[in-house]
């Protein structure tokens, strides 16, 4: 399965999956769109994913209104709300939900758990699945590992692939930081760190990618 995911990443013949297009997924997105990458990117909000269809950035982010119309124009970037289609069609999802502190200054999974229920619904099956929303150390290897094995009947390891690779970037600069700042990944099957690290190559031959353990890289 390593293997195979991996051979598709470095050929460029594999599809990459967004699951939520806020401050973290978009700029991710359209970033790896823009280097003609096959990109789908799900969201929740209908009218939110209208204007990226029309090629409207929500926010602002130095390349990102640029890397948007282009990426849409070109249909390297294809947003829409349906995310089982994304789940369905990529080989790589990269889950990007926000997960905010609340009150008790506790991380809110609420909507991870509700992003995991969905892809839980779906034969992941040598898809890998990358955490780069931010988590407690433990949450890859605990709450998103336990989830999917137990409402999927497969294993982690064996039948799909789960990488920690959380967001370090700097709001508003992310398509510029993604590919300056070095990447912590941390993955619990060492050769599918490959995997990721050939993703992330994609922007930038030489960006440094740093494999750590899954709880390091959550940490950091």
């Amino acid at each position: 399965m390593i293997e195979e995911l991996l051979a598709k990443v470095r050929n460029n013949e594999f599809t990459l999956g967004v699951l939520g297009l806020g401050r973290v997924g978009l700029p991710f997105a359209v970033t790896f769109a823009h280097h003609g990458i096959k990109v789908l990117g799900a969201d929740i909000k209908r009218d939110y994913v209208e204007g990226l269809r029309s090629g409207k950035a929500p926010f602002k982010d130095v390349h990102l209104e640029n890397f948007l119309r282009e990426t849409v124009s070109n249909k390297n970037f294809m947003p829409t709300t349906d995310t089982s289609t994304v789940i369905k069609n990529s080989d790589i999802i990269v889950i990007t939900v926000g997960t905010p502190v609340n009150n008790m200054l506790q991380p809110d999974y609420l909507q991870l758990t509700s992003v995991l229920d969905e892809i839980a619904k779906h034969d992941i099956r040598n898809k890998l699945i990358i955490m780069r929303s931010t988590s407690s150390p433990g949450t890859l290897e605990g709450l998103v590992k336990n989830t999917l094995e137990k409402k999927t009947k497969l294993v982690e390891g064996k039948h799909f692939l789960l990488a920690a690779c959380p967001e370090r970037i700097v709001e508003g600069k992310a398509t510029i930081e993604l590919y300056e700042i070095p990447e912590m990944v941390g993955c619990m099957q060492e050769d599918a760190g490959k995997i990721v690290e050939a993703l992330f190559k994609k922007l930038d031959d030489r960006k440094d990618i740093i494999h750590v353990k899954p709880k390091e890289a959550e940490l950091a």
